[in-house]
């Protein structure tokens, strides 16, 4: 017994040393952001804020959104679907490479390129699945060869997954800011869930740290900003960069996390990368503690990010997380070495630090629970020598130990308040007990991500051996790259329900306060007066209170969901006879719905639509008309001049 308590003892006092140190690197990157945090917020108060019509005044870049599918039939039409409708942006692409032998995926997503002009269909030339970064290098040559058949030129390019929700504005954004920012990364946040699916809120926990707090103090830091693989904008510039030094492909195809990889190879070029968060503000309706938790409507500050669903099984998240854990931790210590800036050079043993904290985490839980054994055995038996007795020997390790401990609740602060920040308060409290649950699942994924990586050694030392065995002249560049590539060992993805995205989705009332035609107190009277007589809100705020005119309410409506403004009387409709490409059963339903034809061109029929926030009826329209190409316009009554 007391060899095995001296053991034990040397296994406590070696992992709080490593906790120790671990925790001090926390909080030297916590007290990097606070101080970013107070700078920022004396900056801001002096400097004017970026609205939305400074968003608006920039001339639109055209935008390339490279999107990689494999097996992504379930979701795909869904998230093409949604954010087609709710991207607050006109001059953009979006490219879908596909696998050959990926047939309902194929099938869909060429359906999707008949409907909307703005997707295309890439069909890889090689079956599925390769792996990611050789899906989104093959879209990339395509867009290329696009560009010189068409006569088009995207300035950004825009990494996005198939189970993505695009905040609106997003677009918007990467539009003002380039191309003066090489690469910007956007946050990323898991949707909110029941907070039963603990799996899911780690996800929550670690993107809310990471995506409010420790990105900010890599920037600050003078570190490289890990792309998060979604929410990633790239200059054209960068893009060319990354495809010049590598065979004319930007990615790099052996490594699993080609994202974090791409952006430490722009930190080595220095080139001019941030993550950037901004803020709009949203009315919301919620139970408010100062109103003795009765319901009201209150203004919050919503970060402009990037949303989904992540994992919620306990294998789909050790699956996913393994997978991250080699390619930053084993992948990346093996191929980038320690290259870079003093700050660069830091975050990589921050991020590298892992390969051994993840592990001791496990077997801290172990020693611990040993200790605590012993602490009840000793009740009945007192000669057991409990952990106090070597406390009391060395009483460097007790105030070792008190050390640590304030370290761990600095770090359950810190997760509290970032968890809070962008979940509520329900959230950050709970994120204390989840912390358990994750350690266990990062240690897990620790243990899975250790055999994936010598599996995948001891692979590619054959394949070497095999290579040798063949001339130079019959390995040709495509095989070489294909040899050493890992398989594309993907989660299966979700995209959410229509409830969850009913409440991401940007309101009329938000809009208005976005454009400034009225401020978050009017919003609040409005809504208030909405409930109690069953009003539309525009009738509300042009008719009832007149706090905006009949012209201000049209223009919201249209710039909301990116609609042209027409003056529109009844002798403008076409009669059945001069539309033949759809049934008469059709042409009633469209009549029937206020959705008036005006013009019909070979296949494409112009439809005036007088209340534009029924989405889900604009898109039966669609699909009943097809093949015929539907759009249309927002028709105002009347003979008053209204300017777009």
């Amino acid at each position: 017994m007391d060899t095995l308590n001296l053991a034990m003892w040397y296994a406590l006092v070696a992992i709080a040393l490593v906790y120790f140190f671990s925790g001090l690197d926390d909080i030297f990157a916590d007290l990097i952001y606070w101080c970013r945090f107070i700078y920022s917020k004396i900056r801001i108060s002096r400097s004017p804020k970026l609205t939305y019509h400074d968003l608006q005044m920039k001339q639109e870049q055209n935008i390339a959104i490279l999107i990689p599918c494999w097996q992504e039939f379930d979701v795909i039409e869904r998230m093409l679907r949604y954010n087609l409708t709710h991207i607050d942006y006109l001059n953009y692409t979006i490219f879908v490479g596909v696998y050959p032998n990926d047939h309902k995926t194929l099938e869909i997503v060429e359906k999707l390129q008949n409907e909307y002009p703005q997707v295309k269909c890439i069909i890889g030339k090689d079956d599925g699945p390769t792996n990611k970064a050789r899906n989104l290098n093959f879209v990339f040559q395509y867009i290329l060869n696009y560009e010189k058949e068409h006569d088009v030129h995207y300035d950004i390019f825009l990494l996005h997954d198939s189970e993505d929700v695009i905040h609106p504005l997003s677009f918007k954004l990467y539009n003002y800011l380039m191309p003066k920012k090489s690469m910007i990364q956007l946050p990323i946040f898991p949707l909110p869930v029941s907070h039963l699916n603990w799996t899911h809120w780690v996800y929550a926990d670690e993107f809310a740290e990471m995506h409010t707090k420790e990105l900010v103090a890599r920037e600050t830091f003078y570190s490289f900003v890990p792309s998060a693989g979604v929410g990633t904008a790239l200059t054209r510039e960068s893009m060319f960069m990354l495809a010049e030094e590598n065979n004319g492909v930007p990615l790099h195809t052996d490594t699993l996390t080609e994202d974090y990889d791409l952006s430490f190879r722009l930190q080595l070029k220095k080139k001019n990368v941030i993550f950037l968060t901004q803020h709009i503000d949203r009315v919301v309706k919620k139970r408010c503690w100062w109103k003795f938790f009765r319901k009201s409507y209150v203004t919050k500050k919503e970060f402009i990010a990037t949303r989904s669903l992540f994992p919620v099984r306990y294998s789909a998240a050790i699956k996913q997380r393994s997978r991250w854990i080699v390619g930053i931790s084993l992948q990346g210590w093996q191929k980038m070495g320690w290259t870079g800036g003093f700050g660069t050079k830091y975050f990589l043993f921050h991020d590298r630090k892992a390969i051994l904290t993840f592990f001791l985490v496990g077997l801290g839980y172990i020693v611990f629970a040993y200790w605590l054994i012993i602490y009840f055995w000793n009740f009945i038996d007192p000669s057991v020598r409990t952990v106090v007795y070597y406390f009391s020997r060395d009483f460097w390790v007790y105030l070792l130990i008190i050390a640590c401990t304030i370290l761990m609740v600095e770090r359950l602060l810190q997760g509290f308040i970032a968890t809070t920040r962008v979940y509520g308060i329900i959230a950050g409290i709970l994120s204390v007990p989840r912390t358990v649950w994750g350690n266990i699942i990062f240690t897990h994924s620790f243990f899975k991500a250790l055999i994936l990586f010598y599996a995948d050694q001891k692979k590619q030392k054959a394949k070497a051996k095999k290579s040798k065995a063949q001339t130079h002249k019959n390995t040709s560049k495509e095989t070489a790259e294909s040899d050493n590539a890992p398989a594309w060992n993907k989660t299966r993805n979700t995209f959410p329900d229509e409830e969850t995205l009913q409440a991401l989705e940007i309101k009329l009332g938000d809009f208005l306060i976005q454009t400034e035609a009225i401020n978050a107190t009017t919003l609040n009277k409005a809504l208030e007066r909405q409930e109690i007589t069953g009003k539309k809100l525009g009738e509300i705020l042009t008719c009832d209170t007149t706090d905006i005119s009949t012209q201000q309410l049209f223009y919201a409506l249209a710039k909301k969901h990116q609609l042209t403004i027409i003056r529109f009387n009844e002798s403008k409709i076409l009669p059945k006879e001069k539309i033949k490409c759809i049934s008469q059963t059709d042409y009633d339903f469209l009549i029937k719905n206020k959705l008036f034809p005006i013009q019909c061109h070979n296949s494409d029929i112009l439809l005036v639509i007088t209340d534009p926030s029924d989405l889900k009826l604009m898109e039966t329209v669609k699909t009943r008309c097809l093949p015929n190409r539907v759009r249309f316009v927002l028709g105002i009554r009347g003979t008053c001049e209204v300017k777009e």
